[in-house]
């Protein structure tokens, strides 16, 4: 995906009225016209979704080519495309179905992202979109978050500092209840990758980690963090996250009444699995010498740990906190089981990668991992 992919799909959609109104093509031609058109704006607007949610969920750059990352940009809002607009003309299976229906439709070429008034993106309204499209808002209103001068590397201030951001009020006051808008949050406070090197003991992504030099800087680095207000209010966010994923929180709104759990996605795995990181490091530096076993922990315990984190108990006082870190170890066993229930084979090298770390964590409990 890139600048003229964007610039094709879009011109395409400015031009698409005068040359399907045309008088001198057929219905046939004219809607398989604008099926093509619909195709490749519903493809755009895929490929945007899946680029941000890759870049937020792996730490990634993301759509730098094309140009949405550019402040102007995002101040003006995103031009992407909604599909709830041309839903009816979609279902349409021949042109004469679909030519009845485009004299009715009250917007037969669809609507970009950026054409939406501030007071259409409310959470009574969003909730009423269609899954696809509050996909396509929450990936938007996650670019806007401030992006660190490093990816990989939380400064002092940001860790000894975490307010809460506009671009961050604004995620949990449209999707408040939504275990993907808490993990954004969460990993937005999070130094994912030297997380990742450390529990996977100098490997990250399959990769190992080239200097044991660079390593010991990501375990120092980790253990501030660990230590710091931004790793608490990381693991507020995990913790609900968690809670959404294996309670099956954030209500779909297609009228089936049907609740979200977290197999519903193909990557909920990864989410489900750094949020659990965020909750063991948040909990490492006072449970580490208490040990860990599968026996000792049930469902319950670990369940009522993350509700407790959720309601914003990391962010208590000192002592309070790390009385509390102590029960984090059993949220690894907790979405280690769940998520080994689904693991079959070894298609998925990083599913596969997740479960042996999330295991050698529970080994290793005793371990000064950082």
């Amino acid at each position: 995906m890139n600048s003229q992919v964007l610039e094709h799909v879009l011109e395409h959609a400015a031009i698409a009225p005068s040359i399907l109104a045309g008088d001198h093509t057929s219905p046939e031609t004219r809607w398989r016209e604008w099926v093509d058109l619909e195709s490749r704006r519903r493809l755009l607007a895929a490929c945007f979704v899946v680029d941000v949610h890759t870049g937020v969920y792996q730490e990634q750059p993301c759509v730098q080519s094309m140009g949405l990352l550019e402040t102007e940009t995002l101040a003006s809002g995103l031009p992407i495309p909604l599909s709830d607009p041309t839903a009816a003309l979609w279902e349409m299976q021949d042109a004469e179905a679909w030519v009845r229906s485009f004299g009715t439709s009250e917007s037969p070429f669809g609507r970009l992202l950026s054409n939406l008034s501030p007071g259409e993106l409310t959470k009574e309204n969003v909730d009423c979109f269609s899954p696809f499209d509050r996909a396509v808002v929450l990936a938007a209103e996650a670019l806007q978050l401030p992006r660190r001068p490093d990816p990989e590397i939380m400064d002092r201030a940001s860790m000894a500092h975490p307010t809460a951001d506009p671009a961050v009020e604004r995620i949990l006051a449209l999707f408040p209840d939504s275990p993907l808008a808490n993990a954004y949050v969460a990993l937005h406070y999070t130094p994912l990758h030297d997380l990742l090197a450390v529990s996977g003991d100098t490997w990250v992504f399959g990769l190992k980690v080239k200097y044991q030099s660079s390593f010991k800087e990501q375990q120092e680095r980790l253990r501030r963090w660990a230590n710091s207000p931004a790793a608490a209010a990381a693991t507020v966010h995990a913790s609900r996250a968690l809670t959404a994923f294996l309670e099956g929180g954030d209500r779909m709104t297609d009228g089936s009444g049907k609740e979200r759990t977290w197999r519903d996605d193909i990557s909920d795995y990864w989410g489900m699995y750094v949020c659990a990181l965020i909750c063991w490091a948040y909990g490492h530096p006072v449970g580490r010498r208490s040990g860990l076993a599968a026996s000792e922990n049930n469902e319950e315990d670990a369940m009522a740990w993350l509700r407790a984190m959720a309601t914003g108990a990391a962010a208590g006082s000192d002592a309070e906190a790390r009385e509390r870190r102590r029960g984090a170890g059993r949220v690894v066993v907790l979405v280690r089981a769940r998520l080994e229930e689904d693991c079959i084979g070894s298609k998925n090298r990083l599913y596969v990668d997740a479960i042996t770390i999330l295991k050698k964590l529970i080994e290793g409990a005793n371990w000064p991992w950082f």
